[in-house]
């Protein structure tokens, strides 16, 4: 298991939250109001103090994207070349227009975020 002092701020929240019984059941709730679902099975990175690594959805490694959504959403994504972002926790959930992701960047204090 990984030392939990490492972490600071919202990697930290995030790893702890993952881990945590009401974890699934907040992230539907999140998700229910744009017509998302998010089933037992659903992949969702990091998984924990076990697992704490990001995922970056273009990695080779990636279980959110298949190979056509990966290379459709790159070009999208990279439409003006720039850093492909990694996020704090991303989920697989579904849409009533198929696969969809859950994408979040945690903050840990109220300094680091401001509505767009």
């Amino acid at each position: 298991m990984i030392d939990p002092k490492q972490f600071d701020g919202s990697r930290r929240h995030i790893l702890d939250w993952v881990e945590s019984r009401n974890f699934l059941d907040a992230v539907r709730e999140w998700v229910t109001a744009q017509n998302m679902r998010v089933e037992a099975t659903a992949a969702w990175m990091p998984t924990g103090w076990d697992h704490p690594g990001e995922s970056m959805l273009f990695d080779a490694g990636s279980p959110f994207l298949d190979s056509a959504r990966k290379d459709s959403m790159w070009r999208w994504w990279l439409a003006h070349p720039g850093k492909i972002p990694n996020w704090d926790l991303i989920i697989q959930a579904t849409s009533d227009h198929g696969p969809a992701l859950v994408l979040v960047e945690a903050k840990a204090h109220l300094g680091e975020w401001h509505l767009v």
